[in-house]
């Protein structure tokens, strides 16, 4: 059986994940994030049709397409890590949340995406684990692309609307502000503020981004 499940709640497990076409949803209670996620964090973020945090993902993006995953590597030495690829992944679905566990040989990393129930961001725990004899050091690199607009900006306007990015590289991470908002319709001002901020157990923050 594909499938798992693991208590009373719908909870469930799949081994392999990067074998199926799976995804999920995630949101808040009033679903003012919508996102999708699939094992290989592939998927969207989005307040809805008109603002998009991450590119617009089809089902095809899913599978093929880098500049839709919300990725990071892991240097350990000379080894680099890539989270959106597999090594030997459990994956674990309860109720709007996601859990990847994937075990290298030297490390156990789990990296849990969900939505806060009251609140309009999308939350991605990673935990590492050295399950190596020896003390490893790691330097850890995000990389999430922001689209920071419209979906229909994929097919009208979209080298222009590209050019209006305003993108600020601030402690924790990197925010972005579209100058203006446009279509065949209107020109109007942005006021809206896309971003992606990150830091580690006791708030350190990152040793730097790349815009």
């Amino acid at each position: 059986m594909l499938y798992q499940f693991i208590d009373n709640y719908g909870t469930f497990r799949v081994k392999d994940p990067q074998k199926y076409n799976l995804y999920f949803p995630l949101t808040n209670r009033r679903g003012s994030i919508l996102s999708s996620i699939s094992p290989n964090l592939a998927g969207d973020i989005k307040k809805d049709n008109e603002r998009f945090l991450t590119p617009p993902a089809t089902i095809e993006d899913l599978r093929s397409n880098f500049l839709c995953r919300r990725d990071f590597f892991i240097q350990t030495g000379k080894q680099i890590l890539r989270a959106s690829l597999p090594y030997n992944d459990l994956l674990e679905i309860g109720f709007l949340y996601h859990k990847v566990t994937k075990n290298t040989g030297n490390l156990v990393i789990e990296i849990t995406n969900f939505v806060p129930y009251d609140s309009e961001v999308e939350v991605m725990h990673v935990k590492v684990r050295n399950i190596f004899s020896k003390p490893v050091k790691i330097s850890p690199v995000s990389f999430i692309p922001l689209y920071g607009r419209s979906e229909k900006n994929l097919r009208d306007h979209r080298h222009v609307s590209s050019l209006l990015n305003r993108i600020e590289i601030e402690k924790y991470g990197i925010s972005l502000k579209p100058t203006m908002i446009f279509d065949e319709k209107q020109h109007k001002i942005n006021e809206d503020i896309y971003f992606v901020f990150g830091f580690d157990g006791n708030f350190t923050a990152p040793l730097g981004q790349y815009p």
